[in-house]
This record gives C-alpha cells, sequence and structure tokens, in this order.
C-alpha cells in the first residue's frame, strides 16, 4: 500500500488542527456561581429591549451547570419568578438544551400557571465568563394562551 505525502500531510494538518481545537476549550470554574443578561429587541405595539436576568452554577465536577433560571421580563404574564430550567451538561467547554419545558409556576395575575419551552446554546470564553442564546415561549395555563419565542443573546460572569 503506498500513501501520497500530500495526503499524508494534509490528515497529519487535519489531527493537528483538531487537536489544537480540543486543547482550546475552556473549562469553567468548578462551583462558580454565574449573573448574567439575556437581552434583545422585542417588537410588540412599540420596540424596546428586553434584559432578561439569569444565573446558574457550575457544578464541582465541571461537567454540568445547575440551577439555571432566567427571568422573563416580556410576557405580560411573566410576572411570575425566575423560570427553573435544570441542569444542562456541559463538553468541551460548551453546553446546550433543546426544547425543555420548565417546571410549571405560579403567576400573579390570575390562578393559572406558567411555564417555557426553551433552548439554550452556549459556551465558555473564559473560565468565569459565559455567552451564548437563550430561545423561549412562556405559556399560562389558563387561560390557554403563550407568548413568543425569543431569542436573545446572553453574558454572564462569575
Amino acid at each position: 500500500m503506498r500513501i501520497h505525502r500530500g495526503k499524508a500531510a494534509a490528515v497529519a494538518l487535519l489531527l493537528l488542527a483538531v487537536m489544537a481545537a480540543t486543547a482550546l476549550a475552556v473549562a469553567p470554574k468548578k462551583g462558580a456561581k454565574f449573573k448574567g443578561t439575556a437581552s434583545g429587541k422585542v417588537t410588540f405595539t412599540n420596540t424596546f429591549t428586553a434584559k432578561d436576568p439569569l444565573s446558574f452554577k457550575i457544578a464541582s465536577s465541571g461537567k454540568e451547570i445547575t440551577g439555571f433560571t432566567f427571568k422573563d421580563t416580556v410576557c405580560d404574564f411573566a410576572k411570575s419568578p425566575n423560570a427553573p430550567v435544570g441542569t444542562i451538561k456541559i463538553k468541551g467547554g460548551k453546553f446546550s438544551l433543546s426544547n425543555a419545558r420548565t417546571k410549571q409556576v405560579a403567576t400573579l395575575t390570575d390562578s393559572g400557571k406558567a411555564y417555557w419551552v426553551l433552548t439554550v446554546k452556549g459556551n465558555f470564553v473564559s473560565a468565569t465568563e459565559a455567552g451564548g442564546t437563550l430561545t423561549y415561549t412562556e405559556h399560562e395555563t389558563t387561560p390557554a394562551s403563550s407568548c413568543g419565542p425569543f431569542k436573545f443573546a446572553f453574558t454572564a460572569k462569575s
């Protein structure tokens, strides 16, 4: 079997690039607590910039985000407490959770409950800073209605 030098060099370069990308992955600080804001433009009858606070903690293993919560400041029935998202796996300095449904929380506007369906995608730019996107739709059970989807960029620091 004959290996051409050009092909062998290309394979070697590809392997080096993959190894370098893996080496550049940023791991978060274990046990760190992060706080930040997801923000973006929203247009209803007028246009404004939403600023939804969010927070989370890194597990002592450094392999999971625990207690991810955010506060929906956009929707009319968003007078509920922070939306509890839960645990998100971290792999190679990146994290994501798709189409997750939060627990229902009581609203202050009526006797109904609200929950959110959301997607979180992000990465750690340093051991103490993360960025990404938060996409969500809020749903209310009584009366049945929804608000969104909204897609906001976020940053969070410990």
